[in-house]
């Protein structure tokens, strides 16, 4: 599945061209493909690279796709750490989620979500989409048609960016960190927890969401918080629960 993907393109048209094969990319071209449209997704990386996001959504979404598999933990409350400058911390504030949200496993499911568009007759093409010109998605292997197109490539956007530049605002995006770590098998961690204060990264937030045999800890500054994205607390050290972990390293999805 990593080499999925011709480097060409079988056709001039297709009824649909889709640049990124995110999860929301191959949800469209498989629903598309599913009406009877031909399909082509584009992507650079292998299906199920770049995970950008710290991955949960509602169960429902991942059972109306046909997705449960690629579910790692089930989460029924959300949990809010206030984090002042000085002084005691609040308790956290704890919440029933109105219903199940579920943190999953990005690669899998991207790669599941593939088999089904193969399966239906949806065609992949690795390459870089570069911009959009006289109709045609332009790519560093060539330009193809489409009567239709979707722009699933994530902030950098290079679709709607060829076609509006200002459509990207690097000046009005955040900037974040996420890491894994692994979960003590005797004592894991449940809930969507959140961190937000003057004592945390701010303007910004934190986030732990445990997803079965890992949690994944990320931090979040908004444009306004400028140079100042601080990491002694919470990303070098969260308490999720009953569960302290430390952080060594991760990656950044900064412009």
């Amino acid at each position: 599945m990593e080499t999925v993907g011709s480097q060409t393109f079988l056709r001039e048209t297709y009824d649909l061209v889709i640049a990124g094969a995110s999860f929301a990319g191959l949800v469209a071209a498989r629903e598309a493909a599913r009406l009877g449209a031909s399909v082509l997704v584009i992507d650079v990386q292998a299906i199920g690279a770049g995970q950008t996001s710290a991955c949960a959504t509602t169960l429902s979404a991942l059972q109306m796709l046909g997705m449960t598999a690629a579910v790692q933990q089930v989460h029924r409350e959300m949990v809010i750490h206030l984090e002042p400058a000085s002084g005691r911390r609040s308790d956290p504030l704890s919440f029933r989620l109105p219903y199940p949200f579920a943190t999953f496993d990005y690669g899998k499911l991207c790669r599941n979500l593939a088999v089904d568009c193969m399966a239906d007759g949806v065609e992949f093409a690795r390459a870089r989409v570069t911009g959009y010109q006289a109709s045609q998605v332009v790519t560093d292997r060539g330009r193809v048609s489409g009567t239709c197109t979707i722009d699933a490539a994530g902030w950098r956007a290079p679709l709607a960016s060829s076609i509006a530049p200002t459509h990207v605002r690097r000046d009005h995006l955040s900037c974040g960190l996420e890491v894994e770590v692994q979960q003590p098998g005797h004592s894991p961690a449940s809930g969507l927890h959140f961190w937000a204060g003057h004592g945390t990264v701010w303007p910004g937030y934190a986030w732990a969401f445990p997803a079965g045999a890992v949690t994944r800890l990320g931090v979040l500054a908004f444009p306004e918080a400028g140079r100042y994205f601080p990491t002694h607390r919470p990303s070098a050290s969260v308490t999720t629960g009953a569960v302290a972990t430390g952080v060594s390293g991760g990656s950044s999805h900064c412009p």
